[in-house]
């Protein structure tokens, strides 16, 4: 049986299932988003420590922290590590052609979520104006909450300003406003990069268990 995830390297099956997340050096990263050189060698650190404990593959549950990705693999020792946004993008419709991107501006700015967008054939929609609106309701969301009246309309400014630039999907790629996505209907397809990473390290797992092949 075949199971067809470009996200998930078909090498992994030579290592034992252990499955890792790289959660405390991802959060300990971002502590640091100030300094290229400590969160590198933050996440050095950690996946060292992965790799000594044998693990199966890693997944680093961050999307800022994918700006340094091959840092990250330079530290795997050829442990496969499945990256945010392949797997983001590969539950994208088929008919679609325009992606919104509405995350962090540091996020924004690395520019690896767009580079791999473009490589799939797909056109980035972005706008000033839409990253301006994506930094206030993550502000406000860090402030008040989900459920408040001032978050919603901000969202609803956000995902407005994304549909005005034609997009037929959006990465959420920013685990502040994830939970948003559920909340009302929705202009366009989402696809939040969190939940996209998770599933594909559930799928890759199983993969290995039950001895699928992945491609």
């Amino acid at each position: 049986m075949t199971l067809p995830y470009p996200c998930l390297p078909a090498s992994a099956r030579s290592f034992p299932i252990i499955a890792q997340t790289a959660c405390r050096f991802a959060m300990l990263a971002h502590a640091m988003a100030r300094s290229d050189t400590k969160m590198i060698l933050a996440l050095q650190s950690g996946i060292t420590d992965l790799v000594k404990a044998k693990v199966n593959f890693i997944v680093v549950p961050c999307n800022l922290a994918h700006r340094y990705f091959a840092d990250i693999e330079a530290a795997g020792a050829g442990i496969p590590i499945l990256h945010m946004a392949d797997c983001a993008i590969a539950k994208i419709p088929d008919a679609t052609k325009n992606v919104a991107i509405i995350g962090t501006a540091p996020t924004i700015e690395a520019g690896f979520y767009q580079e791999r967008l473009i490589t799939a054939g797909l056109k980035v929609v972005s706008s000033a104006g839409l990253l301006e609106h994506t930094t206030e309701l993550i502000i406000l969301v860090k402030e008040k909450g989900f459920k408040d009246k001032a978050v919603t309309a901000s969202w609803h400014s956000v995902l407005s300003e994304a549909a005005a630039l034609g997009a037929q999907a959006g990465l959420i790629a920013c685990t502040d406003i994830s939970p948003l996505i559920y909340d009302g209907p929705k202009p366009f397809v989402m696809i939040d990069t969190a939940d996209s990473l998770a599933e594909a390290a559930i799928r890759y797992f199983i993969s290995l268990k039950e001895g699928y092949q992945v491609i």
